[in-house]
């Protein structure tokens, strides 16, 4: 649960600074993004295998080495975070709109749209960049710490976090998402107008 706990404050606070702050810095960003990804599958992978606590160790090593590639690898970085963002656009459409985002035909709408989305980002960062940025925040701010608050229970694990977060999102899918909704435009104002640094004016 400790971990868990930890987790879950740590992808919070990653999404806050992400929704506002995501373009700003960026490459900086994909470390903590590729840590807190990588962390969370290999502990998945190894909790069965290895203690906890050595399986903890070995996980946030994966999560920085997979942080420190993403970093480096910059396109790669902007090509997850653009798709997370056509994702998180299909989940609210369908949710919105009554249809059920587990069904096939919105998997493959959703698995279209990412791809798109994605690959718009790498092309024209910025703009996209920023959009992603923001919604993606939006959605680790608000589902990590609304799960958090409302529904985290002594028996949650690293192990089973990402399915106990499914239903809980499941459960209030409505509510959540169109606080993401309001959070991402919060957050493509902010960085727009505020923290994301425009186009840099050639010096005659």
């Amino acid at each position: 649960m400790v971990f868990a706990i930890i987790y879950c404050v740590l992808a919070a606070i990653f999404g806050i600074v992400f929704c506002f702050f995501g373009y700003k810095y960026l490459k900086r960003l994909f470390i903590g993004l590729g840590l807190l990804i990588g962390t969370l599958v290999a502990y998945s992978l190894l909790a069965g295998v290895l203690s906890p606590v050595l399986s903890i160790v070995i996980s946030v090593l994966i999560g920085a080495v997979v942080g420190i590639l993403l970093y480096y690898l910059t396109v790669v970085g902007i090509f997850i975070t653009g798709a997370a963002f056509g994702a998180i656009v299909v989940m609210i459409v369908c949710t919105l709109a009554g249809w059920n985002v587990s069904s096939t035909a919105a998997l493959i709408i959703m698995g279209v749209v990412a791809i798109t989305t994605g690959v718009l980002a790498v092309v024209f960062r910025r703009g996209i960049m920023i959009i992603s940025t923001s919604f993606t925040g939006a959605y680790s701010i608000v589902t990590y710490s609304g799960f958090l608050f409302t529904s985290m229970t002594k028996s949650v694990t690293l192990v089973n976090l990402t399915s106990r977060m499914d239903t809980f999102f499941n459960n209030n899918s409505t509510m959540l998402l169109w606080t993401i909704l309001a959070l991402a435009i919060v957050g493509c104002l902010m960085q727009f107008l505020v923290t994301a640094p425009g186009r840099v004016k050639r010096k005659k």
